[in-house]
């Protein structure tokens, strides 16, 4: 392999050159460390087509791109030798995709059967206690993890899961299918939906139910039980997700609930959603200065920080 040219293209797509220390041999997919990432993980994903033609990505961001080790001299090649190196790297491509496709769906009828076994989540989790939530949605527990159904947000057929152990680290599955996939948080009939909240996590998801719930009273007393609150897991797959809803809820009301990071990648991600599909609009959490220096981040952080505020727990 050329490195030198890996490592560009790597960087230049990925924003760095990825670890891999051997090469999956062809037709076969090995994983590799997401570098954005700080916790351990191994999202990223190299596929090989034929030796020479790779497509590579991150599962958990949903992203790929096609990757030329041996990258043509174009004055040395005829239109006719052209034609066919860019019919070939098509074909590769076509090729790469299904086979990729097929994996994803042997994953998805495994991960089906391994949840159907699976006991509902326990409430004493300690991850659920950290994050002050309740098992809301169809999750699952095995051990000390919680097992989070990934659904394709527009026809509900599983795609894939993600755990999440003690500490809070989140994996998910391998070669499992991330875009466009979901978990809905509360059960509301497709009839009845007139509103749907987006949302990136799940605890963050978890705390907006809870609240709307608790406050149903007080607030607006329609908005809980018209409103359907989905958990996308990333901010990239917000306009995935979003799309899919507004081709099945055409005329509902689309709400994201944007997280406040530090490098504004939720409301970045939040604003091109509602660039792109209609009636879409972007609440995002009301942190002072104090409590962003804190490194709260979401609506989980908001709502359980001011409950503590309220109670007098903290100062």
């Amino acid at each position: 392999m050329n490195e030198y040219r890996f490592r560009e293209e790597c960087i230049k797509n990925l924003g760095y050159s990825p670890k891999i220390k051997i090469l999956p041999q062809i037709g076969q997919v090995s994983r590799f460390k997401d570098e954005t990432k700080t916790a351990s993980n191994i999202d990223g994903w190299i596929f090989n087509v034929n030796d020479n033609l790779f497509k590579i990505g991150v599962w958990s961001k949903d992203f790929d791109f096609l990757y030329i080790d041996n990258k043509f001299d174009a004055e040395k090649y005829t239109k006719e030798e052209k034609r066919e190196y860019y019919d070939k790297s098509l074909q590769a491509r076509i090729l790469a995709e299904n086979n990729l496709e097929k994996i994803r769906k042997e994953v998805a009828n495994s991960a089906s059967h391994k949840l159907d076994a699976m006991n509902n989540a326990n409430y004493n989790h300690k991850y659920l206690i950290n994050k002050n939530i309740k098992p809301y949605g169809q999750i699952r527990q095995q051990g000390n993890l919680l097992y989070l159904p990934v659904f394709n947000s527009f026809n509900g057929e599983l795609q894939s899961y993600q755990t999440i152990d003690d500490n809070g680290d989140k994996r998910f599955l391998k070669n499992g299918k991330m875009k466009g996939g979901c978990i809905p948080i509360n059960a509301i009939k497709d009839d009845n939906i007139t509103v749907v909240g987006l949302c990136e996590g799940y605890a963050t998801g978890s705390s907006l139910v809870e609240f709307y719930e608790s406050t149903e009273p007080k607030n607006d007393k329609t908005f809980i039980k018209d409103t359907l609150f989905i958990v996308c897991f990333s901010a990239s797959n917000l306009i995935n997700v979003a799309k899919n809803i507004r081709l099945k809820f055409p005329d509902a009301d689309i709400i994201i609930f944007a997280d406040d990071d530090k490098n504004k990648i939720g409301l970045t991600k939040a604003k091109e959603v509602r660039d792109h599909v209609t009636n879409v609009q972007i609440k995002c959490p009301d942190f002072n200065y104090s409590e962003k220096n804190l490194g709260l981040s979401d609506y989980n952080d908001f709502i359980n920080f001011r409950n503590l505020l309220n109670r007098g727990v903290i100062k």
